[in-house]
């Protein structure tokens, strides 16, 4: 399905800006036998996996299966032989929330994973099913002032985890569980307890863990865009400081057209989209990681500015390519060098109907999560 002159270029991982910019994630694939490596996979609705229906907003559920991280998820699944491993985001619609007391849906909070979040109120009582597994992963952000929180695993005795410290988000992991699925319960004990999520995994392979959040940029994931505005300064600093929760060995940011769209109501050019990439870079970084930008497939829309803004989405696509050209840990893909104008791809049949904009279908976002797959395995340069 991908659309080259040589149909072997995405097999080699060609058609990625700057592969080197991956060598962290590489090594982390070699090792992933034994260990597995961790992608955390960001991203507005194209990547979210909204359009997997032509007509309707599937399921969370529905979404992370069959959108492009579940494709990619699948693809190292069968690779290493292992089960899927994954994210359920604290305010996925698979959590069943109960107890007494409430908390938010996660649009209050931003961050990668707190696009997903839940600021629970004491008492409040989470409860879901994992995928099969062996291994689960808890995180919070723990603080001065924030509340913690209890889990059971399978209805075994709780486990109280402290809300106040260390200062960051924390991991908290379940080892050597039976390989089959299991029911987790976490009940806040005090109000301001601040739950990402969980990820679930068995040991080896690639967990695709997806925090991606529909209608937002990469300025919404830390509250200062349009559809999540007025964050602390704070706020901003625990937001931005999600994208290395846990240290994952792989980030990828598919953000690059809700900015492009925002810039006119806030704004915003190329240059001050490169400062904030470059920002988002040095937490990553620091945390062992690399980044992976991915770039949408072609809007619409792309010939003239949007609203009578300055500038093209081409002009944010083409800014992020080439930072990611000169980062040591950062790469760029764009999947409209892959299939071409919209036309092309409507063509194709890679778009979700005849009048969207830019998100793919079903078979759409089939080929970005295969095409993600074989920029991550086409090459092994390490310099």
């Amino acid at each position: 399905m991908v659309r080259l002159i040589d149909s072997n270029d995405v097999a080699f991982g060609r058609g990625l800006t700057n592969p080197q910019g991956l060598n962290r994630f590489q090594k982390a694939l070699a090792a992933a036998e034994r260990t597995p490596a961790r992608i955390v996979f960001t991203g507005n609705s194209v990547f979210d996996g909204v359009s997997t229906d032509a007509t309707t907003t599937p399921p969370d559920a529905d979404m992370d299966l069959y959108g492009s991280a579940g494709v990619l998820r699948a693809l190292f699944s069968r690779q290493f032989g292992a089960p899927m491993a994954g994210a359920i985001p604290a305010a996925d619609t698979r959590w069943t929330l109960t107890g007494t007391g409430p908390a938010s849906s996660g649009t209050t909070v931003s961050g990668p994973a707190g696009g997903k979040s839940r600021i629970m109120s004491n008492t409040a009582e989470l409860s879901v099913t994992t995928p099969e597994c062996t291994s689960i992963d808890l995180y919070h952000y723990a603080n001065t002032g924030l509340g913690g929180f209890t889990y059971s695993i399978d209805g075994g005795a709780p486990v109280a985890v402290s809300g106040a410290s260390p200062f960051g988000y924390v991991k908290t992991t379940i080892d050597g569980l039976a390989a089959t699925t299991h029911t987790v319960e976490i009940v806040a004990t005090a109000d301001l307890c601040y739950f990402a999520g969980l990820e679930y995994h068995s040991g080896r392979g690639v967990i695709v863990a997806k925090y991606a959040r529909s209608s937002w940029g990469l300025k919404d994931s830390y509250g200062t865009g349009i559809s999540s505005s007025g964050a602390s300064a704070g706020g901003r600093m625990r937001a931005k400081q999600g994208y290395a929760m846990g240290n994952p060995h792989l980030v990828t940011l598919g953000w690059v057209r809700n900015d492009w769209k925002g810039h006119v109501a806030t704004p915003y050019t190329p240059t001050a989209y490169v400062a904030d990439l470059e920002e988002i870079y040095g937490y990553v970084v620091a945390g062992g990681g690399c980044i992976l930008i991915t770039g949408e497939p072609d809007d619409r829309n792309n010939l003239a500015p949007l609203n009578g803004g300055p500038y093209t989405l081409d002009e944010f696509q083409n800014a992020a390519k080439t930072w990611a050209a000169s980062k040591e840990h950062a790469a760029f893909m764009w999947v409209k060098e892959q299939w071409g104008t919209w036309a092309e791809g409507q063509a194709l049949g890679l778009y979700r109907n005849g009048t969207d904009e830019i998100h793919p279908g079903a078979i759409g976002q089939g080929d970005v999560g295969r095409m993600i797959y074989q920029m991550l395995t086409g090459h092994h340069r390490y310099n």
